[in-house]
């Protein structure tokens, strides 16, 4: 008599709940591209009480092999998320702990580090398979202290595709800037809207974009600046909704990262306002270089980026390389659902994905 193949689930594991748009649109992206079994709370209270009421295994006995899903965010190489991690694969009894398309932070990076701190032993010690990271930035850090992965982008590069959205052709589209990253923005608020108002036409229309709540004093300080009329979009936990706004913008600013991710996953030329290394990873794996304007940018900086962005030979090579990081993500996601299908076994899950991991120029600290 043989025995029945075990049923095998997927829970997510990210700082969602909280408001902020580029952590749901990580949670859509793997809800729509993957299909997710269950979503872990951040705290341990809330992950006991999940459990109990989630999963029917708990109430039929029936066997089960699970996956904790790390799908995005700035997480790996970070103490507290190597806690929440360990602490989320034993409340769920993972068999497996599997990260796609995360980051980490550049150890030079005194934003992050200064937020958080860095244990890469305790990394070492999950039972995990690191099938790729976002950007070449995650991929030395992760070499030098744990095992080297490749490049695969940000998750987030695929929800157009999965949820069906394109950008709104034809119209030049509105202006669209993102400020703030907390506990405030980083960036003088004349000094962008100078540049923007360079940068628009007399009946282009100023979208200022609340991605996060405390994005929503930013938006007004940059308001309270331009002089012209504008209107503060604020993101109100539809994924869907504020990705369409990004679509209709004919440029995009953004200091919140995921803000230019949407952009640039919708071929909406792009101007990040880094501020940590996270922004620097991503536009790396894009286009091979940091970004040109960081704290301290003036106007002149900042449309100086805005002339790049526009330029069709530079947007053409971004939306190249933007379908070169979204066929990697898709070999992992199809491992990772090959897996929960079980047509493969775990051990099989944990071989290499089989892309290219050359590092784009920059990775190491070259031209910015």
């Amino acid at each position: 008599m043989t025995s029945q193949p075990a049923a095998r689930e997927i829970v997510y594991l990210g700082w969602t709940g909280h408001g902020n748009y580029g952590d749901e649109l990580l949670l859509e992206t793997w809800r729509l591209g993957l299909g997710v079994d269950a979503v872990s709370p951040i705290t341990r209270r809330a992950r006991l009480a999940d459990v109990r009421s989630t999963f029917r295994a708990y109430r039929t006995g029936r066997r089960t092999e699970r996956m904790l899903l790390v799908g995005g965010g700035t997480v790996l190489g970070f103490r507290n998320w190597a806690r929440h991690v360990a602490d989320a694969a034993r409340v769920y009894q993972a068999d497996v702990v599997v990260a796609l398309g995360a980051g980490a932070a550049e150890s030079t990076d005194a934003f992050a580090l200064g937020l958080q701190a860095q244990d890469w032993r305790r990394w070492e010690r999950l039972r995990s398979v690191l099938l790729g990271v976002r950007g070449p930035l995650s991929a030395v850090a992760c070499e030098h202290a744990w095992r080297h992965p490749p490049v695969v982008g940000d998750p987030a590069l695929s929800y157009p595709v999965v949820a069906g959205i394109d950008r709104r052709h034809g119209a030049p589209g509105s202006i669209g800037v993102s400020v703030g990253a907390d506990p405030a923005s980083r960036f003088d608020p004349a000094q962008v809207a100078a540049a923007v108002q360079s940068a628009s036409g007399a009946d282009a229309e100023i979208v200022l974009f609340a991605l996060s709540p405390n994005d929503v004093a930013a938006c007004r300080a940059l308001q309270a600046e331009l002089r012209r009329p504008s209107r503060i979009h604020r993101f109100d936990g539809d994924v869907r909704t504020t990705t369409s706004e990004i679509a209709r913008c004919g440029l995009m600013l953004s200091e919140r990262l995921h803000g230019a991710v949407t952009a640039v996953a919708l071929g909406v030329p792009t101007v990040p306002l880094a501020y940590a290394s996270k922004c620097d990873d991503f536009w790396l794996s894009i286009t091979g270089d940091r970004p040109s304007v960081a704290p301290g940018a003036t106007a002149e900086q900042i449309l100086g980026a805005v002339s790049r962005a526009l330029d069709p030979v530079e947007r053409s090579a971004a939306e190249a390389q933007v379908g070169v990081l979204r066929q990697r993500l898709t070999l992992g996601i199809r491992r990772i659902a090959d897996w929960r299908e079980g047509t493969i076994t775990t051990d099989q899950l944990r071989e290499p994905l089989a892309v290219g991991t050359a590092e784009p120029s920059g990775a190491r600290g070259g031209a910015a």
